[in-house]
C-alpha cells in the first residue's frame, strides 16, 4: 500500500470514528433523557383523555434476501391541560415489542372512543403518555451508545 493510500485510510478512519463517536454520544443522551422522562412519568399529574385512533400497523421489511415482518401499536388520544386542546400518539416510554400478539394486546388496552388516563409532564403538558415508568429496555438506547462509544474509542 503506497504512503497516499495509507495516509487516506487514516483520514477515512479519523473522520469515519469521529461520527461514530458522535452518534454513539447522541444516542446515549437520547437514551439518558428518555430514561429519565420515564423515570419521572410515574409522578406526573393525570388528566382524563379519549382514545381517537387504535391500529395495528404492519410492516415488512426485504434486506439482504430476507424477509422480516414487525407490528406496531399505534393509539392517538386527545386530553386538554389547562384549557390547550392536547393530542398525543405516545403509548409510553418504554421500548415495546413488535410481534403481531404483542401489537394487538396493546391495541386492545385503548380501544377507539375510551376514556383512558393520560400522565403529562407538568413542565410541558405536550410530552405524555399512557404507561408511565420504566420498563425492562428502557437501558437499551443508553448501552447502545455507551458500547458504541467504547467500541470507536479502544485502540
Amino acid at each position: 500500500m503506497g504512503a497516499r493510500t495509507r495516509a487516506g485510510a487514516r483520514w477515512f478512519a479519523r473522520i469515519g470514528g469521529g461520527a461514530a463517536i458522535a452518534f454513539g454520544l447522541a444516542f446515549a443522551v437520547v437514551g439518558a433523557v428518555d430514561w429519565d422522562r420515564a423515570a419521572d412519568s410515574v409522578g406526573w399529574p393525570t388528566v382524563t383523555g379519549t382514545v381517537v385512533t387504535s391500529r395495528v400497523e404492519h410492516s415488512t421489511n426485504h434486506r439482504r434476501g430476507r424477509t422480516t415482518h414487525s407490528h406496531s401499536a399505534h393509539v392517538s388520544y386527545r386530553d386538554e391541560v389547562d384549557g390547550r386542546a392536547l393530542e398525543s400518539g405516545r403509548i409510553g416510554f418504554r421500548m415495546h415489542g413488535s410481534t403481531e400478539s404483542e401489537a394487538r394486546a396493546t391495541v386492545g388496552r385503548y380501544p377507539e372512543g375510551s376514556s383512558v388516563t393520560v400522565h403529562y409532564s407538568p413542565d410541558d403538558p405536550s410530552v405524555a403518555c399512557l404507561e408511565p415508568g420504566t420498563g425492562d429496555l428502557q437501558w437499551l438506547p443508553l448501552a447502545n451508545g455507551a458500547q458504541l462509544q467504547g467500541d470507536v474509542s479502544s485502540p
